[in-house]
Formats: C-alpha cells, structure tokens, sequence
C-alpha cells in the first residue's frame, strides 16, 4: 500500500488540491504544444470516429493512466473519486466494504479476520476461508492488495466472493456497507509475552490502537511483546513512525530522499511510552511499506529482534495529488533508508531469526499453535530473560 507523508488527512487533501490545480499546466496536457501527438489523436477521434457519443470523462482519465504508466513506477498511479473517497474513509477508521481482512499464506489468499455484525459474517463467511475470486476476477497470482481494493466500492453495491472451505467451494453475493476497521485486528497473552496483530496502517488512529492494546496486556501481566506486522501492507509514513516511535526514544526512524538528494530524516518523539519492553517483529514477504518502516527501525537501533522471513522490499514514498473532480495521483516523490543507511529496495529487511515460509501455520491457526509467534516467544525470553 502507499505511503501517504503527511501529519493529517486534512493536510494531505488541501494540500493535494492545490497541486491538482495546477498539474494540467505543468504537464501540459492544455496545450497542444505540450502533447502533439496526443492532440492531434485527441482532434481526429473528436472529429471522426464513427460513434459521436463518447465518454470524454473515461478517455481523459485514460490518457492519465497511459501517461502515468509509462513512468514504469508501480506505485505511482490514477486514482477515481470513488476510490479516494475510500481512502478519506480508511483514514478515519472507515472502509465501504465487507467488513474483512485478508491474509496470504502459500500464494493462496485467505480470510484472516471477519467483523462481528458486518456484511461478510451475515453471509456466512468465516476466517480461514480462501477466497478463490472476487467479481469473476481469480485471485490466482494476486495480492493481498489487489484483493482488498476490489472488495471495497460504493456503498449499497454488490460484490460477488467465490470462496473455499474445505473441499467445498460456494459463491455469495453481499452488499457492500460502511464498516469501522481498528488497524489491531488481535490481541493475546502468553504468559508473560503478550501478542499484538497490526493489519495496516492506513488509519490515523493506528498508533493510538497499537499503544491502547500494548497497555492492556501490561494489565494482564505482559513484560513482553511480539507485534506481528505479517501481511501488514503498510500505509501511512507518519503512522509507521508514530508506532515505531512507542518504543524508539527520540531516534531517526527513517530518512527520505527527494530527486535532488535533500535527505529528510523522520524522527521518533521523546516519550516512548514502552522504551523499555523487550520486542519481537514478525515480518514475511508480504510485510511493506510502513510496516517494513517499523520492522527497519527496530532491527538497525537493536531495540528487539525481527523473526520470520525478509519483507517484500518498497522503498518509496507517496504524495497525494489532487484533482478538481475529486479524482487524484499517487505520486512517488521520495525514496527511503533505514536509520543504518541500507536501501531494502526488492530485498527487503533482513531478519534476526529466519523461518522458512513452509513452517507458516499463517493466518488459518490460532496464535497459540503458531510456530512463529512460539519461535520469536522462545527468543525473547532467552535474550531478555
């Protein structure tokens, strides 16, 4: 998911308006000048084509993609108002969708978590379901990513899941709605070793949930802690930083490099409220962006160890782009480093503890019979006992 810089939604999107006013200008898509083959594309499909009742609004937004495209930068990309609106909403906690997150283990995509009371339980759908295709689209080779934004849509549409459980496989259709999603989909106590599950960190509130869940498990007796970013794909820069800043005391978390090599270091605050608690990361290949930001911060300051397998490796940074018709760009703008200075770029943050994907009992067990979260409990307690 994208990195969004910024310290506040209403930052971001006031911000972004202004841009998007004057991106037309600069790239020059209002002058013919600017685009010659493209206009005279533009005049002769205006003048010619056989069916005078085009959608303008969809080979407008078209030509952004094609333009967009060629960048050959997966992570800057078109988005429709629809689906920035979407994004508004999973700033504050809300999601139009199905009220489910999803997981990923062995190259097939499952449900890890499914809202009490939302549209996907009164259908019946249940964690540990595999979902085999989404509106007739396979989800064979897809990402967790991919998965998740066809899930979400208007509210009151429909969204067709084919799905998987056990040997049998059923379709169900559901209306998609409003739900409120917490970034901390679970929570337990081992012990002494407790247990957080942090699935995004798309919302502003994620630190705040990560730090509410920290201090009712210290209730419970916890003087430990995994924080499992497995799957998590990430999302806000200042939310990655926020959590890494719960048990980093005034440390650089990350530093931001622009086109002109102006390093911006982003740093922790000087109130780590759990400075002192011992912490294992659980990371895999689908651990990025602002979760690789966190895992990265832990692992260079030697804060706790990192078990499981190296993180997918997205080193960049998004701004949003406003457009006028609420339509908008994911522009990458920076690239980032570690606070060692490495670049994870396609490699990914190395672990402390290697475990091989095949002995992932991922998200279909229970945290007590998962033999990541037992190796990383083993670790902790050996190296801070």
């Amino acid at each position: 998911m994208p990195i969004f810089r910024s310290n506040s939604s209403i930052w971001i999107f006031c911000w972004g308006l202004l841009v998007g006013s004057i991106l037309p200008l600069l790239l020059g898509f209002t002058t013919p000048a600017g685009f010659p083959l493209l206009a005279r594309v533009q005049s002769a499909v205006q003048s010619q084509y056989v069916d005078p009742d085009i959608d303008h609004n969809a080979l407008e937004y078209g030509a952004i993609r094609g333009y967009l495209s060629a960048i050959k930068d997966p992570y800057t990309r078109f988005v429709e108002p629809d689906t920035v609106r979407s994004m508004q909403n999973r700033l504050k906690g809300e999601t139009a969708g199905v009220g489910m997150t999803l997981a990923e283990d062995d190259h097939r995509i499952f449900i890890s978590r499914v809202l009490p009371g939302a549209p996907a339980d009164r259908s019946g759908l249940r964690r540990g379901d595999q979902i085999i295709g989404i509106d007739r689209m396979a989800l064979l080779g897809a990402s967790i990513s991919d998965a998740s934004v066809q899930l979400r849509g208007p509210v009151g549409s429909l969204v067709r899941i084919d799905y998987a459980r056990g040997r049998y496989r059923q379709t169900v259709w559901i209306e998609r709605a409003i739900t409120h999603v917490s970034p901390v989909d679970q929570t337990a106590i081992l012990g002494q070793v407790g247990y957080v599950r942090l699935t995004s960190f798309e919302s502003l509130n994620t630190a705040q949930a990560v730090k509410n869940a920290v201090i009712d498990l210290r209730r419970q007796g916890a003087t430990h802690l995994i924080l499992d970013l497995r799957n998590n794909g990430g999302g806000l820069l200042s939310s990655g930083v926020a959590v890494a800043g719960l048990f980093l005391d005034n440390q650089v978390i990350v530093t931001a490099v622009d086109r002109l090599g102006r390093q911006t270091p982003e740093r922790s605050s000087s109130n780590a409220p759990f400075l002192n608690m011992p912490i294992a990361v659980l990371v895999n290949g689908a651990t990025a962006s602002s979760a690789e930001i966190v895992a990265g911060a832990i692992k260079d300051h030697r804060r706790g160890i990192v078990v499981g397998s190296n993180t997918y490796g997205k080193a960049s940074m998004q701004r949003f782009i406003s457009l006028p018709d609420g339509s908008g760009v994911l522009l990458t703008f920076a690239r980032y480093y570690t606070p060692a200075g490495i670049d994870i770029s396609k490699v990914g943050v190395g672990v402390d503890v290697p475990i091989q994907s095949k002995d992932y009992q991922g998200d279909r067990g229970t945290v007590a019979t998962d033999p990541v979260v037992a190796q990383a409990r083993r670790q902790l307690l050996r190296l801070y006992p």
